[in-house]
């Protein structure tokens, strides 16, 4: 009988251990993954670009025609623009990459506690016992 030991274990479901890793209700052997990584979705940057270019235009536009309710307008968009890029936070997943393919189990706005489950990962990766195969003839 072996005994596992448990690397990370949190009240979100995740447990990783020398044997298996558990994700909520999702389960894989340890010996399965090969590694694991942290990876950022792609920001996508044209709404607030395009949203300060429209603003740009109306305060250029409001001065030339001398008209404060145009340049209001274009401060106010170039103002939204700005803030839209403030806001947009990225979100990291941890992906394990396994015999199947890669696989992403968790996403968090909070780049340290995936770092945190990818370092238990990693430990466990490295301590798990090898099954020794037969060769083949």
């Amino acid at each position: 009988m072996t005994t596992e030991r448990v690397f990370y274990s949190d009240s979100n479901g995740i447990r990783i251990g020398t044997a298996r890793m558990e994700f909520a209700k999702k389960r894989y052997s340890t010996r399965d993954v090969s590694s694991a990584s942290i990876d950022s979705e792609s920001r996508r940057a044209w709404p607030g670009v395009s949203i300060m270019a429209v603003g740009i235009g109306l305060l250029l536009s409001g001065y030339i025609a001398d008209s404060f309710q145009t340049m209001m307008m274009g401060s106010a968009a170039f103002l939204g623009g700005s803030m839209y890029f403030r806001r947009r936070k990225p979100t990291y997943g941890l992906r394990l990459h396994m015999t199947d393919g890669p696989v992403i189990v968790v996403a968090s706005r909070r780049k340290a506690f995936l770092e945190e489950i990818k370092a238990a990962v990693d430990r466990a990766i490295d301590t798990a016992p090898m099954v020794a195969t037969a060769p083949r003839d």
